[in-house]
């Protein structure tokens, strides 16, 4: 799918910035009974369960709205001439916004970062390429993927808009991912032949390959507790999301139901359990399951195609993008399992939503 999840957090991908709903067809076959979209405001949900971020095309291009996650209280975050997507929160709720402007291959296309926290605060005149962003201890420096040389390379970005080239690898360094202790990074790089994943410190010393497969290994997710990395690997065939110990110790397929692939994992709260995107011929549904033993926990199949999950931040639902009503909105589904509830209702597509804590 070519979607916007390398925006997505902990759940890079390299992709065309567009969401892959955005070109699905106006009707769509609608969802079972007992995942019917409730009416009006989400029932079950409040102001008090935090606040959720998302991407909306309802003024004409991409601008960041927020609300609440019953569907109330929507509100424009900030007004900007560019395309913007929230591409990282910082555990104090500052936002990586990526302004992109123009059209990607064409003279002109621009990816520039900018931090919000109230205001927004340029990082940079921006550049072709500046992806997957990681937020470092402290919230205000992030690490990023970066044209460099030619070929993407992992850098950090500081709050003034310096660029720290981390590597220089002749193949590229892709999708980094900060370490909840803010000591190390996860990234993936083919410098020894296919994809596979490497650890290194967040100074760029240390480097240690975790995965060793014939197939690629890409899109490493660290769980809250920094002890497990969630990952794709086309190791069985079809992209299947697997877990490893975080020093690249019993690496294992999280599922044993066979699918075309596997995208858009993220963790928990808690660690307890992973949400992610199990994609069929017709279909691409978002499942829970148990993160130790990959027991189905909950999964909302139909002939629709849902994306991009997000927790909220006591874990008790979660929140993803769907066209099961012919237009692109935003639901929500209870962690533990019950009815999808629509959260919002505009003539504009609406993707890419972010969960953030009360008071944030």
């Amino acid at each position: 799918m070519a979607v916007l999840a390398w925006l997505a957090g902990c759940r890079p991908q390299l992709a065309e910035p567009a969401p892959a709903l955005v070109s699905a067809p106006a009707s769509v076959s609608a969802p079972s009974a007992s995942s019917a979209p409730s009416s009006g405001v989400a029932t079950g949900l409040a102001c008090t369960d935090g606040r959720i971020l998302f991407t909306s095309e309802r003024t004409g291009h991409r601008q960041i709205f927020e609300m609440c996650p019953d569907g109330s209280r929507v509100e424009r975050r900030f007004t900007s001439p560019s395309n913007d997507h929230v591409a990282a929160v910082s555990p104090s709720g500052t936002l990586a916004v990526l302004s992109i402007t123009g059209n990607g291959g064409e003279p002109g296309y621009r990816e520039k970062l900018q931090l919000f926290d109230g205001s927004l605060h340029a990082l940079g005149e921006g550049r072709a390429r500046l992806r997957n962003p990681s937020f470092l201890s402290g919230g205000r420096a992030l690490v990023i993927e970066a044209d460099v040389g030619g070929m993407s390379n992992l850098a950090r970005l500081t709050e003034n808009g310096r660029l720290e080239v981390l590597t220089r690898d002749e193949h590229g360094a892709f999708e980094p991912t900060v370490a909840p202790d803010g000591k190390t990074l996860a990234f993936v790089s083919s410098r020894d032949g296919d994809a596979e994943i490497y650890r290194m410190s967040v100074g760029g010393t240390e480097l240690l390959r975790l995965t060793r497969s014939r197939g690629d290994d890409t899109a490493p997710c660290f769980s809250p507790d920094g002890e497990r990395i969630a990952f794709s690997s086309s190791r069985r065939g079809a992209v299947r999301i697997h877990v490893m110990n975080a020093d690249g110790s019993r690496p294992r397929v999280l599922d044993q139901e066979e699918v075309l692939g596997e995208t858009e994992a993220t963790w928990s709260p808690d660690g307890q359990s992973l949400a992610y995107i199990a994609v069929r011929a017709s279909s691409a549904s978002l499942r829970i399951v148990n993160a130790r033993d990959g027991s189905l926990l909950v999964e909302d199949r139909g002939a629709f195609r849902d994306e991009t999950p997000s927790f909220s931040p006591d874990g008790r639902w979660v929140v993803f993008a769907s066209n099961r009503d012919g237009d692109v909105e935003l639901y929500a589904i209870p962690s533990s399992g019950g009815a999808v509830t629509r959260v919002t209702r505009s003539p504009g597509v609406d993707f890419l939503p972010r969960w953030l804590p009360a008071g944030k």
